[in-house]
């Protein structure tokens, strides 16, 4: 049975060659603490990042597995129960508004608008296709960039899933993967 609320689990999509797209095996691996330094705009079919500073003396949790649905860990520094979120299952999915929270200016989480187009409950990865709606969010990354996959994705004050991908001929545009897509694959 699926937990109903995330606790300790880190999450994002798998990690790739970028040359032949063969998912790397991972052993283990170390979430360290980050701070986003700057952000490169997503333009004309390119598609931005984000990019951070490192501290890799401050460990936040171990990856223990890395699989097409994501790479996975345990999350070890304590968290406030408050910022637990029930899980959505992929059928609760509206086409219409919803949003990703994810961290761009002084490492605050913030929310921002996004609108379901189509929900694909058979792909192994890309469950949910959406459009950026949010002007705050276009105007300082252009839409979706690298380093916001694994942001989650929520709607109706449930997780439903996570960013995974852009679409580069329209940087607006992303799919994320259901959430219990992700659940099932670690179970």
């Amino acid at each position: 049975m699926i937990k109903k609320e995330l606790r300790q689990r880190a999450f994002s999509h798998s990690i790739t060659d970028s040359k032949t797209n063969i998912k790397f095996e991972i052993k283990n691996g170390k979430i360290f603490k980050a701070d986003v330094s700057s952000i490169d705009k997503s333009v004309d079919g390119r598609t931005g990042e984000k990019n951070a500073k490192f501290y890799f003396e401050t460990e936040y949790g171990t990856i223990t597995k890395n699989l097409e649905t994501g790479i996975y860990g345990i999350y070890q520094k304590d968290y406030n129960k408050k910022d637990t979120i029930e899980v959505g299952n992929i059928d609760e999915i509206e086409l219409s508004d919803a949003y990703i929270r994810t961290t761009l200016d002084d490492n605050k989480v913030e929310n921002f608008k996004i609108e379901i187009l189509s929900v694909d409950k058979e792909s192994s990865t890309k469950n949910i296709l959406f459009q950026i709606t949010d002007n705050n969010l276009l105007n300082k990354t252009g839409g979706i960039v690298k380093g916001m996959s694994g942001s989650p994705i929520i709607q109706n004050n449930k997780i439903i899933g996570a960013v995974t991908h852009s679409v580069i001929s329209d940087n607006t545009k992303g799919y994320g993967i259901s959430i219990i897509k992700m659940l099932e694959s670690i179970e």
